[in-house]
């Protein structure tokens, strides 16, 4: 009786103590520009970033501070508001406003006039997080270019 009783068991144990060390680990987050839209007198923008899970597992965010430049014109430091779980390989789209420096007003007068057909950014900063390891690099980059049909939008 205690034979097949093991022969039942045995397996069930091994597979659970293969799966007990292998949990999915943080991995860090992407940030990539969703949509910039110019105000009416461009002195501002509001900015929608999204922030991809890149991990098999949740995220739980906490506080996210970068610095975000555009055409290597830095913006500002920012931090929006980012306290929620992120899913595994899920995402959210944060939202904030930023002032227009000269240099970015600049650049993008020159990519509406058709003189470059895109710009570069990049995204340097931290997240911190609840989940044991606290603190995770953010880094990324990408182009812009203006959103068709859509004045003083880009993507």
């Amino acid at each position: 009786m205690l034979k097949p009783l093991l022969t039942f068991l045995a397996p069930i144990a091994l597979a659970l103590a293969a799966c007990s060390g292998n949990a999915p680990r943080l991995e860090p987050p992407q940030l990539s520009v969703v949509e910039i839209q110019l105000n009416q007198a461009r002195s501002s923008m509001d900015v929608r970033l999204r922030l991809a899970n890149t991990a098999a597992r949740k995220l739980p965010a906490d506080q996210l501070r970068f610095a975000f430049e555009i055409d290597g014109n830095e913006l500002g430091t920012f931090e929006p508001d980012v306290s929620y779980d992120i899913p595994a390989l899920g995402s959210e789209v944060l939202e904030f406003s930023a002032a227009m420096t000269p240099a970015v007003a600049a650049a993008f007068q020159v990519l509406d006039r058709g003189g470059r057909s895109q710009l570069p950014y990049s995204i340097n900063g931290e997240l911190v997080h609840s989940d044991g390891q606290g603190r995770m690099p953010v880094e990324s980059g990408g182009f812009i270019s203006p959103t068709p049909g859509k004045p003083a939008s880009y993507r």
